[in-house]
């Protein structure tokens, strides 16, 4: 058995700091889109109302920028997200009813390929982290 005297991730240190700074540039472009002058007439919500979301809060996205949060699962309809006073909303609800210009932000990660987005909807713009 061969023992080993050095750390196996001897660059954990760097990986852990380069993951954080993506995390915060991807806020600071979410912020930076929703203060724009393209976006000041529009609501924002975000997708999915779950743990996707709850980290960017906690890192410091700002929650009071959300009109609500959205999911399409029955079990998540009409609650809150925990620890914020953002209620969940339908996604495709949401959809059918979209009279006012509004933007999504999608960080759902490998769930992202639920959302497939109709040509009539012209009144919302989808915005998707991983592009970020």
């Amino acid at each position: 058995m061969q023992v080993l005297l050095e750390p196996h991730n001897y660059n954990s240190q760097a990986l852990i700091s380069k993951y954080y700074e993506g995390i915060q540039t991807r806020i600071d472009k979410i912020h930076d889109i929703i203060l724009s002058n393209d976006n000041q007439n529009r609501d924002n919500y975000i997708w999915p109302c779950s743990m996707h979301t709850i980290y960017l809060f906690t890192f410091g996205l700002n929650h009071l920028l959300f009109k609500n949060v959205l999911d399409n699962s029955e079990a998540k309809i009409n609650k809150y997200l925990y620890g914020y006073n953002l209620q969940c909303k339908s996604l495709n609800e949401l959809r059918k009813c979209a009279d006012r210009p509004m933007t999504v932000f999608i960080n759902g990660g490998c769930f992202n390929r639920e959302l497939l987005c109709s040509e009539n909807e012209s009144n919302i713009k989808y915005v998707f982290l991983q592009d970020l």
